[in-house]
């Protein structure tokens, strides 16, 4: 399996406040760079690595963007950061299959809650 070169997973209601407490929990140290709006920038570093993530607040209906944009996270996948999340929220958590790219399908998804984990179609 290749190393993507970012995560990005979706959360159902988290509030941002929880979001960055997680954060928290995960890589150190965590600097806010910027809010604006729905959008939050923070500063984070693992193993050695400093790099970007990007919380958009509400980004669609209720869920909630987290975007990490580094190859250097504790995850090799979308699927397995979305899996980490809905075990510490226990809120339904949605990622792209296997990480998007060009000429992929973009309403085909991946669901983790407490009904398990399906595949889905997501469309706004």
């Amino acid at each position: 399996m290749h190393e993507q070169s970012d995560i990005e997973i979706y959360l159902d209601s988290v509030p941002i406040e929880a979001l960055e407490t997680w954060l928290v929990t995960l890589f150190n140290p965590v600097e806010e760079k910027s809010i604006s709006g729905k959008t939050a920038r923070y500063a984070a570093h693992y193993k050695g690595e400093e790099f970007t993530i990007v919380i958009v607040n509400r980004v669609t209906g209720t869920f909630s963007s987290v975007w990490f944009n580094s190859p250097h996270t504790p995850w090799s996948s979308d699927i397995e950061c979305a899996k980490a999340a809905y075990e510490y929220f226990k809120k339904e958590v949605r990622c792209v299959e296997g990480g998007w790219e060009e000429g992929q399908d973009p309403d085909s998804w991946y669901s983790i809650s407490d009904k398990g984990e399906n595949k889905i179609i997501w469309r706004d």
